[in-house]
């Protein structure tokens, strides 16, 4: 069993900050990450609003914070973690497919995956014209008509990303205005090549051996319309990463959220949470602040935890 004082279990911002200042504190620090470094940030084409930095890719961004991290001494290692465990003597054992490391302090910060909308044909089509990253999955609908079904930030981005790559990009949204940043709509309302579809929802996705339409109801009308289209990317919210978090013992809120204190930690005393797997404005920026505040804490905690082992 490998030996860390502090274990951070994803490397999305808010693992990296955690992990950044874990390590600046001269802690032995290990990142496990199943994925890539930056999380889904690194699926974000462009990021504008993180202060201080007019416009970085999603995943340079993420590079960047793994490099620093690195830089300070944490070490990042691809692996999926499958279980947490709390020994008697409030140390913890992090186990993956591969490894096994006792540390004695845990920063979650396992994120959120896309929510599915359930419509028909979602499942079956997924990967062969479903899909929930625009900047993936781009480029292999140059040039064709597709659908963003969401109002959110994250399907306006997504929009304006695809609106550059494909013929005409519908965009399907249960209001009647969207609930992203009004700078964005008004980027799309500009554009040539775009079509709303205002209180409408998407009902079925059709094709063969791929799509090739899609079928919209009208919230109000309740009226259906077939619409062609290769592809459609669905943004309509987030489900919480939290079932390493429950199946350790730590508390979730009423929507899977894992539930945190001020100062980041969770009810399990020594585990800390922060970023998207704990709810709140799911934002960069935000997931940075709340793994720094988990970082300095978890640190402490370590620091006390080491003091008292020793005495006893």
């Amino acid at each position: 069993m490998q030996e860390y004082d502090v274990v951070v279990i994803g490397a999305g911002p808010a693992g990296l900050s955690a992990a950044i200042y874990a390590a600046r504190r001269a802690l032995n620090t290990l990142i496990l990450e199943s994925g890539v470094a930056g999380g889904q940030m690194a699926a974000t084409n462009e990021i504008e609003n993180y202060p201080g930095v007019e416009k970085v890719g999603g995943m340079a961004l993420g590079e960047r914070m793994a490099k620093q991290a690195d830089r300070f001494g944490a070490e990042l290692k691809y692996e999926t973690v499958n279980a947490l465990q709390k020994k008697d003597d409030g140390s913890f054992v992090v186990r993956t497919e591969s490894a096994e490391y006792h540390c004695y302090g845990v920063v979650i910060a396992t994120g959120a995956a896309h929510r599915k909308l359930g419509a028909k044909g979602e499942d079956a089509f997924a990967g062969k014209g479903v899909s929930y990253c625009a900047t993936c999955d781009a480029l292999f609908f140059r040039g064709k008509e597709v659908a963003v079904v969401g109002g959110g930030n994250s399907a306006l981005s997504a929009a304006l990303y695809l609106i550059d790559v494909c013929s005409r990009v519908h965009i399907v949204h249960r209001r009647d205005e969207f609930r992203g940043e009004e700078r964005l709509g008004g980027e799309l309302a500009a554009k040539q090549n775009v079509a709303i579809h205002w209180d409408s929802v998407l009902e079925e996705v059709r094709g063969k051996d791929s799509v090739s339409s899609m079928v919209l109801k009208n919230v109000k009308t309740n009226e259906l319309s077939e619409i062609a289209v290769s592809g459609v990317f669905i943004y309509v919210g987030v489900v919480p990463t939290a079932k390493l978090a429950q199946d350790a013992g730590v508390e979730l809120d009423q929507y899977g959220f894992v539930k945190v204190g001020e100062d980041q930690q969770t009810c399990c005393a020594g585990v800390f949470a922060a970023g998207d797997v704990t709810g709140g404005v799911l934002q960069v920026a935000v997931a940075v602040g709340e793994g720094t505040i988990a970082g300095i804490n978890v640190g402490t905690f370590v620091k006390n935890k080491k003091k008292e082992l020793k005495a006893e």
